[in-house]
């Protein structure tokens, strides 16, 4: 697993130029009527569309090693680890999801083993797709893993009948209020889950005493 960190240093780094923290909208025509798409790539995406689940350290540290060119395999753990070399060499079609001139939506089904990748753009050229989903602090549409339709066969059923042409995409920085939303939620929850830690351990006690 990961023998190919040369790679994912390069992809880090090209990730940080063009999508890190950018909003990219897409403008198409759907049976004729004209629609746009819009996804926010967040440095904590990063992470997963490599395929790794957990790294120590979480996303920032993942994300920051692989910048830096010092990623430590032993603090890498993933579910599947037979589809982090293909998602790897995936990521190297990434920069073609910006050039409307190879790029087009689908909101046809694809579905891989449990992941449903539903709406999805992708490239014309080795179907490099991108699937993403609704995150749950922003509620913003993100990335939620990036395949190669041409290699990742395995359990994949595939439909590609509404087919529509990107006419532009435009990318725009994110809002730094909305950027740091996630890790001021992520705060709130570990405060709260402090306080009922706390709370809990105040009751045992009690309990506790009284027994005594």
């Amino acid at each position: 697993m990961l023998t190919k960190r040369g790679d994912l240093y390069r992809h880090a780094n090209t990730y940080q130029e063009l999508f890190a923290n950018k909003r990219v909208t897409y403008y198409f025509y759907s049976k004729g009527v004209p629609k746009r798409r819009t996804i926010y790539f967040y440095e904590r995406n990063f992470m997963h569309l490599c395929g790794v689940n957990k790294y120590q350290g979480g996303w920032f540290g993942f994300y920051q090693d692989c910048k830096n060119n010092r990623l430590k395999t032993s603090k890498v753990y993933t579910l599947q680890p037979k589809y982090v070399e293909p998602k790897i060499t995936a990521l190297e079609g990434l920069p073609k999801l910006l050039e409307r001139e190879y790029v087009g939506f689908s909101d046809d089904s694809v579905v891989h083993r449990s992941t449903n990748y539903g709406e999805m753009v992708r490239t014309h050229k080795n179907l490099v797709a991108l699937g993403t989903v609704e995150d749950e602090v922003t509620k913003n549409q993100v990335p939620l893993s990036l395949i190669n339709l041409d290699v990742c066969t395995d359990g994949m059923r595939k439909s590609t009948s509404n087919w529509s042409k990107v006419a532009s995409v435009r990318v725009d920085d994110i809002a730094e209020e909305d950027v740091n939303m996630y890790q001021q939620e992520r705060n709130r929850d570990k405060q709260m889950r402090k306080k009922t830690q706390q709370a809990t351990l105040r009751n045992q006690q009690k309990q506790r005493q009284q027994l005594e």
